[in-house]
């Protein structure tokens, strides 16, 4: 666990928790959380990568802060000028900065120029204070932004789910955007169940019927409606064979939708026999 450090007081703190910079690195099975990327300046606050190819994997990052009193740049996760690949994350309730008036980006996740990132079945919730932050957050100056998207769960994120301006490309597939107060902002969702109702081929509009929410259990109760309404990897080669919980992908007669893919089971009658 990498708990409670702080980059800096004063100065510019880049990553409370973890920063990598030109680098090659693979973390997983790591908790990251409750880390201050500064207390006075700007700061970065869960984990910053720059100039670096990583592998992200089964990892929490959660509740880390960007900076106190001044502008925070990502709360959870800050990529710049880097290939990143995201496998089964969750980025949960991390904060760019507490300054009421100080600005704030990238609360979950912030890519910025020139990084590829490429994610599956990740959980980012909860991120930002109200009226400020949003989960996925894709802006910057210095080089195009690739984002790849599949069968993760965007939900309960401040401002907006996912936030797009600059020079960008993205691909967004089987997604859970629910709850967020913009899901969809300069980009466009495909076979995903989007709360704002936004146009795309095979998308719905429906409660996701999560287990908990409230307790940030994010599987699907198994009456939603987010299951076998996904693309298979015949529509996106991405499209993984396993779920959040490394359960096989699909079960049933086709792909979920989100980071879970529901169990299903048969009841048989019980017979008496004398």
């Amino acid at each position: 666990m990498v708990y409670s450090n702080t980059a800096s007081l004063g100065d510019n703190g880049n990553g409370g928790g973890i920063y990598l910079d030109e680098c090659r690195a693979a973390l997983s099975e790591n908790t990251v959380r409750d880390n201050l990327g500064s207390r006075d300046s700007l700061g970065y606050g869960g984990v910053r990568i720059t100039d670096s190819d990583v592998t992200l994997s089964h990892n929490w990052i959660l509740s880390n802060t960007g900076s106190v009193a001044a502008q925070g740049q990502a709360g959870g996760l800050y990529l710049y000028d880097t290939t990143a690949t995201l496998d089964s994350d969750v980025i949960l309730a991390n904060v760019g900065t507490i300054s009421p008036t100080a600005s704030t980006y990238g609360n979950g996740v912030w890519a910025t120029a020139g990084t590829v990132l490429t994610a599956t079945n990740v959980i980012i919730a909860r991120n930002g204070l109200p009226g400020r932050g949003h989960g996925v957050f894709l802006s910057g100056a210095g080089g195009p932004i690739t984002v790849t998207l599949v069968n993760s769960t965007i939900v309960s994120n401040a401002v907006g789910g996912i936030y797009c301006s600059g020079t960008y490309s993205v691909t967004l597939v089987n997604l859970i955007l629910w709850g967020n107060e913009d899901d969809l902002d300069g980009c466009t969702a495909a076979y995903s169940n989007v709360g704002d109702g936004d146009a795309g081929t095979g998308n719905i509009s429906a409660d996701p019927l999560f287990v908990g929410a409230a307790a940030d259990d994010f599987h699907l109760h198994p009456d939603s409606p987010c299951i076998d309404r996904g693309a298979s990897p015949v529509t996106c080669t991405l499209v993984p064979d396993e779920d959040w919980d490394g359960d096989d992908r699909p079960i049933g007669g086709g792909y979920d939708i989100g980071a879970d893919e529901v169990w299903q089971y048969v009841y048989l009658p019980l017979v008496l026999k004398n």
